[in-house]
């Protein structure tokens, strides 16, 4: 189902909420000195049940499309950030040139500062291990080539990784957790085993 279905879904169930609500307002002015019997409540109770329902249902539709679209954008936001983990930190350094050095020595390939259009660690500093550090590229196809010869990092106690958004983490996290470390990746935000 689609944006636009679930609006005029939506749309079609709030007219109809609106008539029915009209017809039971009408109903029970009409009927003050009456009182419905038990049959009748209780038809009307399980009819506006079923409806509130199925509108419940079509709104948790929607907001499950509405967060993969958001998850899909801010993958999308994040497809130029890369991530190195375990390069010792140092006092006041310039992390542009910690990922220049790295890049073209480690994985042997070319990268300029140039290259880089926003660099900087992530999270708060503990005494036990340094903090990753995230840089995003100014090219996507320099991107690629830094994230596929990551395998030259293999033995050397640092690690590239994409930029997931949380959603995507926990669900590499879980994968990783069932299936080994070396049995699961990710490409472009996707996760696979």
């Amino acid at each position: 189902m689609d944006n636009t279905e679930l609006h005029s879904s939506v749309q079609h169930m709030i007219g109809d909420l609106k008539l029915r609500m009209e017809y039971f307002e009408g109903a029970l002015q009409k009927n003050t000195n009456q009182s419905p019997d038990i049959t009748t409540l209780a038809a009307e109770y399980a009819s506006f049940k079923e409806f509130t329902l199925a509108a419940l249902r079509a709104l948790q539709s929607q907001i499950e499309l509405t967060v993969r679209s958001v998850d899909q954008l801010e993958m999308r936001g994040r497809r130029k950030i890369l991530l190195i983990h375990g390069v010792p930190e140092e006092q006041k350094e310039d992390t542009a040139a910690v990922v220049e050095k790295v890049v073209t020595g480690k994985l042997k390939m070319q990268l300029s500062r140039a290259d880089i259009s926003r660099c900087h660690r992530m999270g708060r500093s503990s005494s036990n291990r340094p903090r990753p550090i995230l840089f995003k590229l100014k090219d996507v196809a320099v991107r690629d080539k830094v994230w596929f010869a990551k395998t030259n990092l293999k033995d050397t106690g640092i690690t590239l990784s994409e930029f997931l958004t949380k959603a995507r983490h926990e669900v590499f996290m879980k994968a990783r957790q069932r299936f080994g470390v070396t049995k699961c990746w990710t490409r472009e935000g996707n996760v696979y085993d």
